[in-house]
């Protein structure tokens, strides 16, 4: 468990369905790179004046049920307190009440994981800045999790029927990994696109080592893309950022463009590079979350092959030369 400080804030989420405080049924259905609760919601059934109960369990068939699933999920447990010994949370203290769903804002945990993963060569705590934490605090158990974020469904059915088959959908391992490799990119062309529209000003040597890492990175990712179908373009996006990251001495460079043939040397700029990389990322950004994932995949990797890719390769050349030339006081 955690150990909050005074930087844990719990913040109530008012739009995950509410559930039956006595007879939640909370399944956890928890996968490689794939989580999600099942459990009965909070109806009251047609003509019910309350002189009567009923006891429900996970097999009841007529009531209706809530599917929450968490997107890119770090960590997740499931477990004591119950209500009635919920003062023993550590977060009681601090507006975590029974009976509702709540997100931690700068949440210790997240903290805690990303000083775990610190010893990790190729570690970045940059990685974990889209990470939430999120609490569901049923009766019996509380669950919490840190994943990207969620989306809710409403449905009908007996709760281990449902639980079965998320069970089985979550196990489709390649669909998964092919959801997981299109939202990774998506993280990445958003931070991406967010570093060249305001680079960091710690300095010339810092700004050269980050591009660098990020271009890398991108490149990487877009090498995992699923080939989803699509023949369209998207729209275009408003016009690229007027302001371009400064490379100072660094900021042209001479390539091949065909390394195969006998073209002469052509000069390349940085700051061009990126911003043209910014141009087809943020186009796809638009589609994606406007809820044309596959589209904006497509666009994506398209570009990749036809025109980002070559303005990311170049800089990345140049980058890891300029790198090794400005290699002093840059810290990771």
């Amino acid at each position: 468990m955690y150990i909050p400080d005074d930087r844990d804030t719990v913040v109530l989420l008012n739009d995950i369905p509410p559930w039956n405080v006595g007879a939640a049924n909370a399944t956890l259905i928890h996968g490689a790179h794939a989580l999600a609760v099942v459990y009965t919601l909070s109806r009251r059934a047609p003509g019910w004046d309350g002189t009567t109960a009923r006891a429900v369990d996970a097999g009841t068939r007529d009531l209706p049920a809530a599917v929450v699933r968490f997107t890119r999920p770090r960590a997740a447990m499931f477990g004591p307190p119950s209500d009635e010994a919920f003062d023993g949370h550590p977060l009681a203290s601090r507006g975590l009440e029974p009976w509702d769903a709540f997100e931690v804002v700068d949440s210790s945990w997240v903290r805690q994981l990303e000083r775990m993963n610190a010893v990790h060569p190729a570690h970045r705590p940059e990685h974990f800045a889209d990470y939430r934490h999120f609490i569901l605090a049923f009766k019996d158990a509380v669950f919490e999790c840190v994943a990207t974020g969620y989306t809710s469904e409403l449905t009908h059915g007996p709760v281990a029927e449902l639980a079965a088959h998320e069970a089985a959908r979550l196990g489709d391992r390649r669909a998964d990994s092919a959801q997981d490799a299109r939202e990774t990119f998506a993280a990445v062309a958003r931070r991406c696109c967010a570093w060249i529209e305001s680079p960091t000003t710690e300095g010339l040597g810092r700004r050269l080592h980050q591009a660098r890492d990020l271009l890398a990175e991108l490149i990487a990712a877009a090498g995992s893309l699923p080939p989803d179908a699509g023949d369209h373009d998207l729209a275009a996006v408003s016009p690229r950022p007027a302001a371009a990251p400064d490379f100072g001495a660094f900021e042209h460079y001479r390539e091949v463009l065909d390394p195969y043939s006998d073209e002469s040397v052509v000069g390349g700029s940085l700051s061009d590079d990126l911003l043209d990389i910014h141009g087809d990322l943020q186009r796809g950004l638009v589609a994606w979350d406007a809820g044309d994932q596959r589209g904006a995949v497509w666009d994506w990797r398209f570009h990749f092959e036809q025109h980002w890719g070559n303005h990311a390769v170049a800089a990345l050349r140049a980058l890891h030369r300029a790198c090794s030339a400005c290699p002093a006081k840059v810290s990771h």
